[in-house]
């Protein structure tokens, strides 16, 4: 016997214990309801053991075990029938269709252009390069260092 990992000699000790430190008579009525307590945990455990087992019985019946095995054989043949690998080699067709398409249009947009705009004009031949024109000069006014003082009305300003 063992409840809770206490054996039965364990179990024993501790009532010799619980004896001694509360006395005889206390101990015969603790003992007599943790009994009933014992005794109504028996009956909860096997009518919910006997629910249980009843539950399971109703499970194990055709219906519901021909239901599984079809749903299982349905998730089996979706897998055997959708192949990611042509889902992927598809898409990859219709992405290059549709880039194909793309570079088509916008080459048509760039000959259009090409036939709406001048032509651009030609570079004249290599060897009548013509040299640059001089560029003007330009006369660099010489720096007044006193710019910045007052001028007074009798001294010229160019001094």
């Amino acid at each position: 016997m063992n409840i809770f990992g206490v054996g039965g000699w364990e179990l024993v000790f501790v009532i010799i214990i619980a004896m001694v430190v509360m006395g005889p008579e206390r101990v015969a009525k603790h003992m007599f309801t943790l009994g009933r307590w014992t005794r109504r945990m028996m009956v909860i455990y096997n009518q919910a053991r006997a629910a249980l087992r009843d539950e399971l019985m109703s499970i194990d019946d055709g219906e519901t075990l021909e239901g599984l095995k079809q749903v299982r054989d349905d998730i089996q043949d979706l897998r055997t029938s959708v192949n990611p690998r042509q889902i992927a080699s598809d898409l990859n067709q219709e992405v290059r269709s549709t880039m194909n398409s793309v570079e088509q249009a916008v080459q048509e947009v760039a000959d259009e252009a090409n036939n709406i705009l001048p032509p651009k004009p030609v570079a004249p031949p290599s060897n009548s390069i013509a040299p640059p024109p001089p560029t003007p000069a330009v006369q660099k006014k010489a720096a007044q260092h006193d710019a910045w003082l007052p001028q007074s009305p009798d001294t010229p300003a160019d001094a």
